[in-house]
Order: C-alpha cells, then structure tokens, then sequence
C-alpha cells in the first residue's frame, strides 16, 4: 500500500507544469541575443544603429577544401563603417560551415548571413547584434 501512495505522488509532481516565470524569463533572454539581419546592396549606405551606417564596397567568395578534409566557403565583405563623423573601412570573413564570425565596429557587433559575388551589383547580408 505504501508504494502505491508513494507511486501517487511521484507522478503527481511529474504532472506538475514547470513555473512560468523561468520559461518566460528564458524566452526574453533569447530573443535579446538574436541577431538581426540587414541586407546590403553594393555602394549603398544602410543604417544599423543610431549614428552607424554600413555601405557594401566588395565581397569575394571561395569555395575550398580544408586540411581535414572538409569542403569549406570562405566569404569575405569589404564595408566601410560610418560613425561619428568618420568613415572607417572594415574588412570581415566568414568560413562556412562555420558559424558567424562577429567584429565590433562603432559599438555594434557585425557577422555576415551571406555574400553573393555573381551578381552586379554585389550584395549580401549582416548580422547585427546592438
């Protein structure tokens, strides 16, 4: 009888829903952290931040086989960063399958989504954390 009663209220916790409050909680955190995605257009300048712009110069794109074996792409996007009066020109990569490799600029972290050198004129997009 009593592993029955214990039985009971073993599977009466386990019923039990998890506190909403760190569910919610956990699901704000996440949302805080995404990145957000801006596409760019070659020479043309994209607001990113209040006070930064982003203007696509260039990208070029290999496609290679690593030392391991792996077939690998190696993106890169030449920006020039408007901030504070001053243009700054930035230069970031990305080896995929890899994920984002993020660059701070003018207090605003930079990655790319994507680089595509076969059209003209050239585009892209970056990921943007504040």
């Amino acid at each position: 009888m009593r592993r029955i009663a214990l039985l009971g209220i073993t599977l009466l916790f386990a019923a039990c829903p998890a506190s909403q409050t760190k569910a919610e909680g956990a699901t704000t955190v996440g949302k805080a952290t995404e990145p957000r995605k801006v596409e760019l257009v070659q020479d043309q300048p994209v607001d990113v931040a209040k006070g930064v712009s982003v203007t696509l110069k260039s990208v070029m794109y290999t496609h290679a086989t690593d030392k391991t074996g792996r077939s690998v792409n190696d993106s890169f996007m030449q920006l020039e960063v408007t901030h504070d009066g001053k243009v700054e020109a930035v230069t970031i990569t990305r080896l995929f399958p890899d994920g984002p490799r993020f660059t701070t600029v003018a207090g605003v972290q930079l990655a790319i989504d994507y680089v595509d050198a076969y059209h003209q004129p050239s585009t892209g997009a970056v990921l943007v954390l504040p």
